[in-house]
């Protein structure tokens, strides 16, 4: 199948940043690396202005040029991360302490299957390495896209402890979501960005209304799954990632309702509190999925 969609960015970024870190002094590479995504940042008006826009929205102020110039440079730090596993070079993590995350690490360590919800915040996709250590099989739900080496280093580097499931194709979404879960897996499911299968309602976010997808909470049903959602953003000073994870979900019926409803709203509020501590930590640079930014898309 040929890939049309594709991540920003040229396709020898990963290769380039990989290359340079390797060969580059820490302190050096990190100016480099500063320098580097404020150039990325000057090339990419539209994700430049949905960053400004996020910042004014969290801040509480316009950030100037300067807001987006370090929320660039973060997610380029992310990027370094991720392409750090060829070298086997792992992340850490660490539980913050709350009643949440002590429930979501007895729910990873029951080895009962179930659905985990995460967002594009910090180094939550690295946590596949948590949950590995953990004794966990997951498959991550993603679209796959025709420069995305970060995919191949994380399957390689975690073996059969993590597999991605591509779902381009809608008419197969159902079928290769079932067989996961029919092969013992958990699924690990990224919930801030609206696809066009995805079934979407509006909660309120940063003071807006805005439109998420529920259908993790859909397949929660129809696969009788439990959902929690975790991530991971923001260091100690050992520089483990810290992990902060919502109530567990359980589902009953046939579809969700408005105890699902209820669950999610609690669930982006506790995201919007992790974000007015760690604000640069959302790589989701697009547009808010509000009513009227879709209506004017439509």
């Amino acid at each position: 199948m040929s890939l049309t969609k594709r991540n920003p960015g040229p396709s020898w970024g990963f290769p380039f940043l990989a290359w340079v870190d390797r060969i580059t002094p820490g302190g050096a590479f990190d100016v480099m690396l500063r320098l580097g995504a404020g150039i990325g940042m000057c090339l990419m008006p539209a994700q430049r202005q949905a960053s400004r826009a996020y910042l004014t929205r969290v801040l509480g102020h316009d950030p100037g040029w300067r807001g987006p110039n370090r929320h660039f440079g973060e997610f380029a730090l992310f990027l370094t991360e991720k392409l750090r596993l060829q070298r086997n070079i792992l992340p850490r993590f660490k539980l913050m302490e709350s009643p949440r995350t002590e429930a979501f690490l007895a729910f990873c360590q029951s080895g009962e299957q179930g659905l985990f919800g995460t967002f594009h915040i910090g180094h939550s996709d690295l946590m596949g390495c948590l949950l590995r250590d953990l004794g966990r099989d997951i498959a991550i739900v993603r679209e796959e896209v025709s420069n995305s080496m970060d995919t191949d280093l994380m399957r390689k580097t975690f073996g059969g402890h993590l597999q991605f499931v591509f779902i381009n194709d809608p008419m197969e979404f159902l079928y290769v979501l079932k067989e996961a879960v029919e092969e013992g897996r958990s699924l690990g499911i990224q919930c801030d960005r609206l696809m066009d299968r995805d079934r979407r309602e509006t909660f309120q976010f940063l003071g807006m209304e805005c439109l998420f997808p529920m259908t993790i909470y859909h397949l929660g049903h129809l696969f009788n799954l439990p959902i929690c959602f975790a991530m991971a953003g923001g260091r100690d000073e050992d520089g483990a990632f810290f992990v902060d994870a919502s109530t567990l979900y359980r589902p009953s019926g046939r579809r969700p309702g408005a105890q699902a409803r209820a669950h999610f709203q609690s669930v982006l509020e506790l995201v919007e509190a992790h974000l007015r501590k760690f604000p640069y930590l959302w790589f989701n640079f697009a547009p808010f999925n509000t009513m009227e930014s879709t209506q004017a898309r439509e």
